[in-house]
C-alpha cells in the first residue's frame, strides 16, 4: 500500500487561534484562510510551509533526530499534535504552539540543526541523509527566502518527500516560521494529516 503524510505549519494572530479544534473542518477553515493570505502576500514574512512525504519518510527521520537528542518539545514535528481528529480516510493531528511552546520548540530545533551540521557522525538512522558534505550543507541553507509560503515538494529532489533535501527544507523552514512568529507575536499551528488523502493539497 502506498500512502503519504501531509504537513502544514503556519502562523496566525493570537486572536485567530482557537483554544482547541473541535473538528477537521475547523482546522480546514483556518488553514484555507492562511493559505489565501499567503498566496496574496509578497512576503517577506513566511506564513505557511506545506508538503507531503511518501510513507511518512520525513516524519520517521525527524523522529530519529529528536529522540536521539531527547528534544521532547519537537514531538509535534513527527507524531502530529496533542489533538486527534478523525476523517473518512485520514487522521488529522493539529498542535497549537503559543508563546512558551513556540519559543521552546524554536530553541530545540536550533539545537537539532546545529548538531546535524557539526556532528554528522552521530547520524544513526540519518546516515542515508548525511551521506556527504553537500547533504550536510543543505541543513545550513534557508529555503524560499522572502516568500510567504513554501511548497516543500518543490525543493530539489523533493517531489516525493523522501530525500535529505526535503528533510532539510522541512526543518529549516519550520525554524523560520517559529522565529518570525516570535518576532511578530504570532501563534504557530502545525498540522499532520496521516495515512490518506488530505482535503487540501495546494
Amino acid at each position: 500500500m502506498s500512502y503519504a503524510h501531509y504537513t502544514y505549519t503556519f502562523s496566525v494572530d493570537p486572536s485567530a487561534a482557537p483554544s482547541a479544534f473541535a473538528s477537521t473542518a475547523d482546522v480546514q477553515i483556518l488553514l484555507d484562510a492562511v493559505w489565501a493570505e499567503a498566496e496574496a502576500s509578497d512576503g517577506p514574512e513566511l506564513r505557511l510551509v506545506h508538503g507531503s512525504s511518501r510513507k511518512g519518510w520525513v516524519l520517521e527521520r525527524t523522529k530519529s533526530l529528536t529522540e536521539a537528542l531527547s528534544l521532547t518539545g519537537l514531538g509535534f514535528l513527527h507524531a502530529g499534535g496533542n489533538e486527534e481528529l478523525e476523517a473518512e480516510n485520514y487522521l488529522r493531528k493539529p498542535t497549537i504552539l503559543r508563546a512558551t511552546e513556540r519559543d521552546e520548540a524554536a530553541a530545540q530545533l536550533e539545537r537539532a540543526l546545529h548538531h546535524l551540521t557539526t556532528h554528522p557522525e552521530f547520524a544513526g538512522d540519518l546516515a542515508d541523509v548525511l551521506r556527504n558534505e553537500d547533504a550536510v550543507a543543505a541543513f545550513r541553507r534557508e529555503y524560499g527566502a522572502g516568500q510567504a509560503s513554501i511548497d516543500l515538494n518543490d525543493v530539489p529532489q523533493g517531489f516525493e518527500g523522501d530525500c535529505g533535501e526535503y528533510l532539510a527544507a522541512y526543518l529549516t523552514s519550520v525554524k523560520r516560521i517559529l522565529r518570525e512568529a516570535r518576532l511578530n507575536n504570532r501563534v504557530v499551528i502545525h498540522v499532520c494529516d496521516l495515512e490518506g488523502e488530505s482535503p487540501r493539497r495546494g
